[in-house]
């Protein structure tokens, strides 16, 4: 038997100023993070959104152009149930792809392409696309991080700039 569903609705709005954003709303089911439900806010309507869920749990994921996106888990428990955003202003929306596929050696050379230094995996070249994104985060970035191998560049437009790192 189906379970009953609810409205769950809310503004799409800009810290301070109360501005309506245009955003994607995507909800995802908490038990295993598939995409159940996507619509988008109206700033005609104030930043206007609304969507109708079975009673479970989610993951809201909330993004807008230039602004730094929220999740948020949210209970539908409810027949009416109202979830607001306020998102954050941010400098650019950068997809931060990790191209470290952890068998590659890696080499330091000099102008002639004599090798200077040679290493094969270790910690640093795995922590360098983690570090990056963090770097630009504090500089007022949104930064989204992707594997290679799972990266679509059917989103890439979705950024403001797709930056590629292969370790150090």
């Amino acid at each position: 038997e189906a379970a009953p569903s609810w409205v769950v609705s809310g503004l799409v709005t800009e810290v301070g100023s109360g501005r309506p954003l245009e955003a994607t709303v995507r909800v995802y089911r908490a038990d295993n993070m598939e995409l159940y439900a996507e619509v988008t806010s109206d700033t005609l309507l104030g930043g206007y959104y609304e969507v109708t869920l079975p009673y479970f749990n989610y993951e809201f994921n909330v993004r807008a152009y230039h602004y730094i996106p929220e999740s948020r888990g949210v209970v539908v428990e409810s027949a009416s149930q109202t979830e607001d955003f306020e998102l954050e202003p941010t400098l650019a929306n950068i997809l931060l792809v990790d191209d470290y596929g952890g068998s590659k050696e890696a080499y330091k050379v000099d102008k002639s392409g004599a090798v200077l230094s040679e290493w094969s995996g270790g910690e640093s070249r795995v922590r360098s696309a983690a570090q990056l994104a963090s770097d630009l985060v504090g500089l007022g970035y949104d930064v989204t991080e992707e594997t290679s191998a799972a990266t679509d560049p059917g989103t890439w437009l979705d950024y403001d700039f797709v930056l590629w790192s292969d370790g150090d």
